[in-house]
């Protein structure tokens, strides 16, 4: 009987630096950013594993919408443009929505990336290992069928959009205003025709 309160008083202290040690690790500024770290690691490596490459939206017999999306959500990746060898990438970090409903403004925050291809372009950032690098250009983008306008790192026009296609640096704008816009990239030819535009 003379024991018994002995393993009661070893026990209570065995309890007690488990629960000071699980305190002081949770009120650590180092431990809790270490794992902060870590789990945005993780979700940035998701992101970039598994890319939204499209919001588009089609009314009930399957069409393409004619309306403008809301809004493209964080994590979007865009294809810019493909020559050469090569193809850049927008990653959608932070979007804005201004404006009206019938011509909605977006400013953007990306992030560009880069792949190198020696057959085929890829259409979207499906199964594309993409390297991300430090750029991070500002974009703008007015969704309108009569005056379309896309601006990234402050370079931008109106857009003549149509199938037809617009060419070399306009690609980029244009490929930037159908995501915005619409919720995919790729052919900026076939997606002017894909969703009604032939500007002149």
């Amino acid at each position: 009987m003379k024991k018994i309160p002995h393993l009661l008083s070893v026990s209570f202290l065995a309890f007690a630096f488990t629960a000071c040690s699980s305190a002081d690790n949770s009120e650590n500024p180092t431990h809790a950013a270490a794992a902060a770290k870590k789990s945005a690691k993780k979700n940035d490596v998701a992101i970039v594993n598994n890319p939204v490459t499209s919001v588009a939206v089609t009314d009930a017999q399957g069409q393409p919408s004619m309306a403008f999306i809301d809004r493209l959500p964080v994590g979007f990746v865009i294809r810019a443009t493909c020559e050469s060898g090569t193809c850049d990438w927008l990653k959608v970090t932070q979007v804005e929505r201004g404006g009206i409903d019938s011509e909605p403004k977006f400013n953007f925050d990306f992030q560009r990336g880069e792949t190198m291809h020696s057959s085929d372009y890829p259409v979207d950032a499906k199964g594309v290992q993409i390297r991300w690098l430090s750029d991070k250009p500002k974009g703008v983008v007015v969704c309108s069928r009569q005056h379309p306008y896309a601006s990234i790192g402050g370079q931008g026009d109106d857009l003549k959009l149509s199938p037809a296609g617009v060419g070399g640096a306009l690609q980029i704008p244009a490929n930037t205003y159908f995501a915005a816009c619409h919720g995919e990239s790729g052919d900026d030819a076939s997606l002017a025709a894909k969703y009604g535009y032939n500007l002149k």
